[in-house]
């Protein structure tokens, strides 16, 4: 892992290259994606079908595309009553720091003019949730549940269904009070004991969807997914929005379908950066920037820090720390490549990187927390202390976890309520006002050569 000072000679050259971090695309990347949206624009489930059967080596049919209320009621049994509520109290905190998101419209009268905005939610909304190795219960929490808030009518989930999906807790075969279990259960879970079950959505995927409140789910993941929500099949509905993380292909189909539907962000590699002086814990920083690179090999961790003594430290701990984690290779690839060691002049200048890199997560390890937190500008989220890990901030905290990444925190926000709600601007003049605006707006109208626009204000006012 790279470690390097900010009065080095090639300071320069490292902080270039961490402003210019970003997602990027490859033209055969757009060529595939927009070959596969194309394809589902033409010829509609049957494509959705054809690619589920090439990349999930699933075979589907219209009939069995849509997840139905049985198999949404079986999940439960093959998740653990514990995990069941803990996942209800994840929604429930979830839940409550949105519900202080909403907002209502608003309207006043200015001189015989009335003046207002309607705050409208979104018909249907579209929630792609990655499927295959890992398992997201999370972002069918974060996701289906701000809009649920909005009063988004529909919300619609696709997620695809691999040959073979690993379960969360396999041991529930044993540890299930089996005669609670209907047979037909039982019997589809046979080869849990092995590891996985064939051509299911995961459970957990399910009792979370069910418990924050989605209205469809649908059995197709990857580019084709995304283009069957924007522009809509026989089976799967044509959303207004889509929202929620995929792997690049996912990413450039909606990059690609924008304007057809609205989305989220173009999301890129996960990353956190942390300011710590020399009162922080080595061993939290350096089990937070471990945690930051097992999500993926892209994954960036940054530590930033006026203190060489914790530098070497946090080094030291994370060597030691890496020989016990299970996603060992991942998060050597993503230190190695991605993850860099900062050593600044003063807290002042780490601040000074901070908001220049506006990360995705940023924490805070420092004396005085608060009062840094006064001179923070950009960064997705903030953590706060040393007992505040971005874990809390991924599941249970209650604020979003759909982040700007690559320095769009500069303008992007967290996925939130707004989101999913749309404003209209409303005006009514009366004849009074419209005598007292009108000349101003006629003779605006005449200086950009529309003369028909300053005759409609002329009409009314002779």
């Amino acid at each position: 892992m790279k470690s390097i000072r900010t009065d080095s000679r090639g300071f320069a050259k490292v902080r270039s290259q961490l402003l210019s971090r970003g997602v990027t695309y490859g033209i055969s990347i757009e060529s595939a994606v927009q070959k596969i949206i194309n394809d589902v624009r033409v010829n509609g489930d049957k494509a959705l079908i054809k690619y589920t059967k090439k990349f999930d080596r699933v075979s589907l049919t219209p009939a069995t595309l849509q997840v139905d209320q049985k198999a949404i009621k079986e999940a439960y049994y093959r998740v653990s009553p514990v995990d069941v509520e803990d996942l209800k109290y994840a929604a429930s905190r979830i839940r409550k720091f949105h519900g202080h998101q909403k907002v209502s419209g608003w309207q006043y009268k200015d001189n015989g003019v009335m003046l207002a905005q309607m705050v409208t939610p979104l018909d249907r909304v579209g929630v792609y949730v990655p499927g295959g190795k890992a398992v997201y219960p999370s972002t069918v929490l974060m996701s289906v549940i701000p809009a649920k808030i909005a009063g988004v009518k529909e919300v619609v989930i696709c997620t695809p269904t691999p040959a073979t999906v690993s379960v969360c807790h396999p041991e529930l075969v044993s540890g299930s009070p089996v005669n609670e279990i209907p047979k037909q259960v039982r019997d589809d879970r046979k080869d849990d004991r092995v590891g996985g079950f064939s051509g299911e959505i995961n459970p957990y995927i399910l009792v979370a969807a069910d418990i924050a409140g989605a209205d469809k789910i649908y059995t197709v993941g990857g580019a084709q997914a995304v283009a069957a929500m924007a522009l809509g099949t026989d089976t799967v509905p044509r959303v207004d929005k889509i929202v929620g993380p995929g792997n690049i292909y996912v990413a450039m189909a909606k990059k690609l379908l924008y304007g057809h539907v609205d989305i989220d962000m173009i999301a890129g590699p996960s990353e956190i950066l942390i300011v710590a002086d020399d009162t922080a814990e080595p061993s939290f920083v350096a089990m937070d920037m471990l945690s930051q690179a097992e999500h993926d090999e892209e994954a960036v961790a940054i530590l930033i820090t006026p203190s060489e003594a914790l530098a070497d430290k946090v080094i030291h701990n994370i060597k030691s720390e890496m020989k016990i984690q299970s996603r060992r290779k991942v998060i050597q690839n993503s230190l190695n490549n991605h993850g860099i060691i900062i050593i600044t002049r003063d807290l002042k200048e780490a601040v000074e990187l901070t908001n220049a890199f506006a990360s995705e997560h940023l924490s805070l390890q420092v004396a005085e927390p608060m009062k840094l937190l006064k001179e923070i500008r950009h960064a997705g989220a903030i953590f706060l202390g040393s007992y505040t890990p971005q874990t809390m901030g991924d599941y249970v905290a209650g604020p979003n976890h759909t982040l700007p990444t690559g320095g769009t925190a500069r303008f992007f926000s967290p996925l939130g309520v707004d989101d999913f709600v749309k404003k209209t601007s409303v005006v009514m003049y009366n004849k009074g006002a419209l005598k007292k605006d009108g000349a101003v707006a006629s003779r605006l109208a005449e200086i950009e050569g529309l003369n028909a626009h300053s005759e409609a204000v002329k009409i009314r006012m002779k």
